[in-house]
Parts: C-alpha cells; structure tokens; sequence
C-alpha cells in the first residue's frame, strides 16, 4: 500500500509541475563531484563516473547508455530509485547506469548495477551487467554494494561484483560510482 501511495504522489507531482524537475525528490543540494537539482540531472553534471577495477587497467564509464532511461535525462553516466517492473509487489531497488560513449551501444564498454537499496546502506545481493568491448560478464547474485550518498544531486557508493561470460569466464570487479541522480523510475 506505501508504494501504492508513493507512485501516485509522485505522478500527481509531475502532473501538477511540482518540484524542480521532472519528479522531483529529494533535497536541492549540490555536490563536488555533480550539480544539478531534485533529481534532475540539468547541464551542470558533468563529471559523472563508475570505475571499473578487475579487468586490466582501471576503466572510468562516464555517459549514459544509448537508449536508456538515463539518456532521456542526461548525457552522464547515472543512478536512480525505481521498481525493476510494473508488478506492486516488487521491491524499490538502487540502479546505477555508465557507458564509456553515449553514443555507442553499451556493448563497447559499460557497467550496470542493481541493489535492493532505497537509500544509503548496504546490500550484499544485486545484479551486475559489465561489457569490455569484447564480451559481455553478468551475474544475478554475486554483487555488493554500498551507497554512501544519495540526495537530490548526486548518488556515491562502491561495489564488488563477480561476473561470467558465455564462456564461463569470470571476472571480479570492484570499484567505486558519484554520478548523476535521475527522476523515481516508474516502469509502465
């Protein structure tokens, strides 16, 4: 019943043109590493980052995914609250989205990461999707992750996720994430 409650306010917000941007939530602070506003992510995000340990040199993914939910909002690799699905009674879960190009498909290098997170804490279950410009490492367990920071600007934390390829490769990555906080996700 609360997130009942909580996805009809929030669309009686963005109908009535509340807040600072488009679903607005949260404070209006800003931070060192990205502005911007109410979960917004506006022109001043700029300095959005995932790195990406474990796999050869560091890797720094800082623009969103082609043709994902972030790239409606902003050019910048990005987090967001939001339902993974349009049943209720699925939980409110953490996504943090980068690619290395936004004008490139995310299979040239990007890193996505989910959590059962709704504000700072911990989670030690998750899933991980990571792509190397070669092949494609996923898992639907083995992450963990921490959120350190979340406000109307910004969202930081670490992770650790072990991944496989189609080959059975597996990859143990680690790193850290400050990038652009987007509007609530509502999936239709």
């Amino acid at each position: 019943m609360h997130k009942a409650i909580h996805s009809a306010l929030v669309g009686t917000l963005v109908l009535a043109g509340c807040g600072q941007g488009p679903m607005s939530m949260g404070s209006s602070s800003s931070s060192s590493a990205t502005t911007g506003t109410g979960g917004d992510a506006g022109p001043g995000c700029v300095t959005a980052s995932i790195s990406v340990d474990g796999d050869g040199p560091t890797n720094h993914f800082g623009a969103a995914c082609l043709g994902s939910y972030g790239a409606a909002h902003t050019a910048h690799a990005n987090g967001y609250l939001g339902y993974p699905g349009s049943d209720a009674g699925l939980a409110e879960q953490l996504f943090v989205n980068g690619c290395a190009k936004a004008d490139a498909p995310p299979k040239f290098g990007s890193l996505s990461l989910t959590a059962p997170l709704s504000g700072v804490g911990s989670a030690t279950t998750g899933t991980a999707s990571y792509a190397n410009g070669t092949d494609t490492f996923t898992t639907a367990t083995a992450v963990t992750v921490m959120l350190s920071e979340l406000d109307g600007a910004v969202v930081k934390g670490s992770y650790t996720a072990t991944v496989t390829d189609a080959n059975k490769s597996v990859k143990t990555l680690s790193g850290s994430f400050s990038v652009c906080r987007l509007p609530f996700f509502l999936p239709p």
